[in-house]
C-alpha cells in the first residue's frame, strides 16, 4: 500500500474536484492572442514504476447527472499520464454506498479510494476511524486548492 499512497492522494485530488467540477458552469476561457511556446518535454530520471491497479468508488450520478461520464474521462486522463496504474472505477448506488464501505472498512477489504459527499455522512467514518486524514500527506498550500467550504465539511479533530 506504500507505494500506492502518492497515487491515492492524486486522485483523492482529482475526486475533491470533482464536486467543485459540479458547481455549474465555468466561465469560457479568454481568447488567445499569442501562439503557444513549444517546450521541451522533462528528461525521465525516475525508473519505471512498478504496475498495480487502484479501487476507486463513488456515486453522484444519481444526484450530479453527468458524474459517470466525467469520472470515466478523469480516469482516463489519469491513466494516460500515468500508465503504470490502472484505474477501477466502480459506481456505487446512492443507497447502499455507505453501508457497503462501512462492512468492506470493517472487513480491511475497501477500496484505496471512497468518494464521498462532503458532511456528516462522511465525518462518521473518520469518527469510525475508516479514512486516512489526507492533511497527513498534502501540506497546506495542497490542501487550498480545495474551496474553503467543502473543506469544512470534511475537518475533525484537526484534521482534513
Amino acid at each position: 500500500m506504500n507505494k500506492k499512497l502518492p497515487f491515492v492522494l492524486s486522485l483523492l485530488v482529482m475526486a475533491s474536484m470533482l464536486l467543485g467540477a459540479c458547481g455549474g458552469p465555468a466561465q469560457p476561457p479568454a481568447a488567445q492572442t499569442e501562439a503557444p511556446v513549444a517546450t521541451e518535454a522533462p528528461a525521465a530520471t525516475e525508473a519505471a514504476a512498478e504496475p498495480f491497479t487502484l479501487t476507486v468508488w463513488y456515486w453522484g450520478e444519481q444526484e450530479a447527472p453527468g458524474m459517470k461520464d466525467f469520472m470515466e474521462n478523469a480516469v482516463q486522463v489519469y491513466m494516460k499520464e500515468n500508465p503504470h496504474i490502472t484505474v477501477n472505477a466502480v459506481l456505487q448506488e446512492s443507497d447502499s454506498l455507505y453501508p457497503a464501505f462501512r462492512a468492506a472498512a470493517e472487513a480491511k477489504e475497501g477500496p484505496d479510494i471512497q468518494f464521498f459527499w462532503g458532511g456528516v455522512f462522511t465525518l462518521e467514518d473518520a469518527w469510525l476511524g475508516n479514512l486516512a486524514p489526507v492533511s497527513d500527506y498534502w501540506s497546506e498550500e495542497e490542501l487550498a486548492n480545495i474551496p474553503a467550504g467543502q473543506r469544512a465539511e470534511t475537518f475533525w479533530d484537526s484534521k482534513q
